[in-house]
């Protein structure tokens, strides 16, 4: 916390962003003569249509609110609201940390998780930018759901379901990727013990039927968020093709072709093979994590480019697996390699070194943007 303190305290000082389409003064117009005394037209299909976008409608009521707090307290002054973004980031690094550590159980790869993921440097964008609060609040409170409903589990306690499935609500008014998250809790369930699979099962059901609610409101209300493409569908299958099929097809048959396949290659697969070996000794808690990358990050192929707050939600599922593959590895070299367990630990430190200082670059750049 004291790092994302001082490595984002400048960032308060800095006024609103000259983004294409002013996006900032958007939002503050949005709540200007509205606030929270009619939040209630916050909820309305026809003001997000009429007031924030025709062309590319969204349905942000929670994210919205919370920018109606900000004008209702400080006015149309910006830096309350960058502290603002500030205070959301720091409460995600602490609850992923929390979830980590709860799938684990071991608060070792909860720290771990929690020290990457704060200094990640692809956060300057959406902790800088007052309008990507909205992949803030929704990473936020996908964390709040997916710990509520962890802790329901455990505690066989329907009332945390229910809180569990009321941040999942939220998370879906903050951004349309919160949507993601049902995959998660259905991945989530079916890593579950067997004797412990009622409450996970239950509450699966219940996140899928009100996706598929949340899926059909978007459409006939006419607030699906439209992608800039024309078929944006084709071109996730094209992406999806070429990033993950064809290419790496073609550079495995140019290397058999050479009659060599290069060290480079099979260094790669085996370093491959070696997280999914390691990760075999946590694999609810790698399935669930990894579900979560993949999840979230799969709206962003969609889209003809992928901004830095597009991964905002989706490295959390990537800082956990390195902080789990780094807790794992250190164990199996206790047992077997006595007195070389730091060294995971130690490259996991060189690792969040090196983030910090691509994150001050970034940072360069947004105070001066």
């Amino acid at each position: 916390m004291i790092l994302v303190v001082a490595l984002y305290w400048p960032v308060i000082f800095t006024g609103f962003r000259d983004s294409p389409g002013r996006d900032e003064w958007l939002l503050v117009n949005a709540v200007r003569h509205r606030g929270m005394l009619r939040a209630y037209e916050y909820f309305s299909p026809s003001f997000w249509q009429r007031v924030i976008s025709s062309e590319f409608v969204f349905y942000r009521p929670v994210a919205l609110i919370s920018h109606a707090i900000d004008y209702d307290l400080w006015g149309s002054t910006p830096h309350p609201s960058h502290a603002a973004n500030i205070a959301v980031h720091a409460a995600a690094v602490l609850l992923l940390g929390w979830l980590v550590a709860l799938l684990a159980g071991n608060w070792l790869p909860g720290m771990l998780a929690s020290v990457l993921y704060a200094m990640l440097p692809s956060h300057a964008e959406p902790v800088s930018w007052i309008a990507a609060r909205m992949d803030l609040l929704a990473g936020a409170l996908a964390l709040c759901s997916m710990i509520s409903l962890v802790l329901a589990q455990r505690r066989g306690s329907w009332g945390l379901v229910a809180v569990g499935v009321l941040f999942f609500l939220l998370a879906l008014g903050a951004k349309e990727t919160g949507g993601a998250l049902a995959l998660v809790i259905a991945v989530w369930a079916l890593a579950a013990k067997r004797g412990a699979r009622r409450i996970p099962w239950v509450t699966a059901g219940v996140v899928a039927v009100l996706a598929v609610a949340y899926v059909a409101f978007r459409h006939f209300t006419g607030t699906i968020v439209a992608a800039p493409q024309l078929q944006p569908f084709r071109r996730l299958g094209m992406r999806l093709h070429t990033e993950y099929l064809s290419f790496p097809l073609a550079r495995l048959w140019q290397a058999i072709s050479l009659r060599s396949l290069a060290w480079a290659d099979w260094l790669g697969l085996s370093r491959g093979t070696a997280c999914g070996v390691i990760l075999l000794g946590s694999l609810p808690t790698a399935l669930v994590m990894l579900t979560w990358r993949i999840a979230f990050y799969l709206p962003t192929l969609v889209w003809a480019h992928s901004d830095d707050r597009y991964l905002y939600v989706p490295e959390m599922g990537s800082a956990a697996l390195l902080a789990v593959i780094a807790w794992r590895a250190g164990l199996i070299l206790q047992r077997y390699r006595p007195g070389l367990e730091w060294m995971p630990l130690a490259a996991y430190g060189w690792l969040v070194i090196a983030a910090i200082a691509a994150l001050r670059e970034k940072l360069v750049y947004w105070l001066t943007f």
